[in-house]
């Protein structure tokens, strides 16, 4: 299990993720995400239990095919 340095309220210092949040149980049957769990370190020492939401590649499959085209980046160079 990995840990992740946050702040005091749980925010990656890194990631500047909030560690405390789950994935929706619907995306996660759906293979779309995964929740993954982590230790927190604490800026005082201590240790707790939390999150990380990773998206997998059929999420990210999924997130490309609802994007709007005009948000769409240049992909690759030519």
């Amino acid at each position: 299990m990995d840990t992740i340095n946050v702040d005091a309220q749980g925010v990656g210092i890194l990631d500047g993720e909030d560690h405390h949040l789950r994935a929706a149980r619907k995306a996660v049957r759906a293979g779309l995400l995964v929740n993954e769990d982590v230790l927190l370190r604490y800026p005082d020492g201590t240790v707790g239990k939390g999150t990380r939401v990773l998206v997998t590649p059929k999420g990210l499959e999924h997130l490309k095919r609802e994007m709007p085209i005009g948000s769409r980046g240049r992909e690759g160079t030519a």
